[in-house]
């Protein structure tokens, strides 16, 4: 066998799998498609995360192809302890494919990546390049996390922490990548060989450009993410809410599952919503269910606290639905205020209700946000963004 066809990258998360039979199972399209964005130099994708077995395939999950792929078992954890307990299961596994691995490719901030760079660096000798890609602000995320951490103190000093580890790994990778100018900014050390690339799943196939010139009546507003409170999807119903009330003629779907949907529906019976309001549940990525209810909205709303770079907004702009969102971290570089989309602080329901009224009573700023959100899209797309990484960590070849 020619080396580069049994050169392995390994690429490490916590992402989820599951094992069904013989066959894995994952949230995202591990196909074909990625696997050939890093030929002819790697013939394998070793995919690290938390595996378990189950009976049935979980609605909305893709088969991950054997023919490129391979799943390692590194265990399932819950929490920091289950992670510490699961440490030696998870690098028994790196151990047994060490050989093949000719880089790594570490998802930040994931705990599994950091406990994979501390091998890493302990094997001098066989030390292998390093890539990696920092998909969020986990320093801000962490702040949020009252269940893990009741008081202030604990916060704070996670914070520093996480933020600390961060620049740890990040000033030893050989090609330290960040999905957004935000979190290089924030994070990195101004050394040569950064590399800015998002993770979009969107190709350009799901690009679908329509010519209506407004809003359709009655418009429907969408919300597409986990239902917890970092989204602030409350917010939104009360925005929705507030605006019924002015008069106008609206309806608003909700996609996704989550802790707080039972708080959320008790909330729109408060509001007096009943029938205004769609809680669709998780359609899974791009699924032909989850594209038609893109193409039915009219405007896409993002309250959070916080995020990354939130690929659900390049969805919605890829079919054609205006945006609102909040400028938290990177969502500013792709919602570009007034030309891609409109901008509102976070936690002010009363700007969030006055950028949908906005977007409901001006078709032509409705449209101009549509048609910059196309022109944004173009630029985010999976061949695009993904090939950046992939030409990057091919050179360490």
């Amino acid at each position: 066998m020619h080396r580069s066809q049994s050169r392995a990258l390994l690429l490490v998360s916590d992402y989820p799998f599951v094992r069904v039979g013989d066959e894995f199972y994952a949230e995202v399209p591990w196909d074909e498609s990625f696997a050939a964005l890093y030929r002819p130099e790697f013939g394998r994708v070793l995919l690290l995360g938390r595996l378990r077995r189950g009976r049935e395939i979980p609605a909305g999950w893709f088969a991950v192809d054997r023919n490129w792929f391979e799943v390692l078992d590194g265990g399932d954890w819950r929490g920091m302890t289950g992670f510490v307990f699961n440490l030696p299961r998870l690098w028994r596994a790196v151990r047994r494919v060490w050989p093949r691995v000719g880089v790594v490719y570490l998802k930040l901030f994931y705990l599994n990546s950091l406990a994979v760079f501390f091998y890493n660096l302990a094997r001098f000798g066989a030390r292998k390049p390093v890539v990696t890609l920092l998909v969020g602000d986990a320093g801000e995320a962490v702040v949020l996390r009252r269940d893990l951490f009741p008081f202030g103190w604990q916060r704070k000093s996670a914070r520093a922490i996480v933020r600390a580890a961060i620049q740890l790994v990040q000033r030893n990778a050989d090609v330290p990548g960040y999905i957004a100018r935000t979190l290089a900014e924030q994070y990195g050390d101004a050394r040569p060989g950064v590399t800015l690339a998002a993770e979009p799943w969107i190709k350009a196939e799901h690009v679908v450009v329509h010519d209506r010139p407004a809003p359709r009546q009655p418009a429907t507003v969408i919300f597409v993410g986990r239902l917890i409170d970092r989204k602030r999807p409350d917010h939104l119903i009360r925005a929705v809410a507030e605006l019924c009330r002015e008069g106008w003629d609206l309806r608003l779907v909700l996609v996704g599952d989550g802790p707080e949907r039972s708080r959320l529906e008790a909330l729109v019976r408060r509001e007096g919503l009943a029938g205004r309001v769609v809680f669709a549940g998780w359609l899974g990525l791009l699924s032909d269910r989850m594209l038609a209810e893109y193409d039915r909205a009219d405007i896409f709303c993002l309250p959070s606290y916080a995020e990354g770079l939130p690929l659900v907004v390049l969805e919605a702009m890829a079919r054609g639905v205006a945006v609102v969102a909040t400028a938290v971290n990177a969502t500013p570089e792709v919602v570009r205020h007034e030309e891609s989309g409109l901008l509102v602080p976070r936690d002010d329901v009363p700007a969030l209700t006055a950028a949908l009224r906005r977007l409901l009573g001006d078709a032509r700023l409705w449209r101009r946000c549509v048609d910059g959100g196309y022109r944004v899209v173009r630029e985010y797309t999976y061949e695009v963004q993904r090939g950046k990484l992939a030409a990057a960590t091919k050179a360490l070849i």
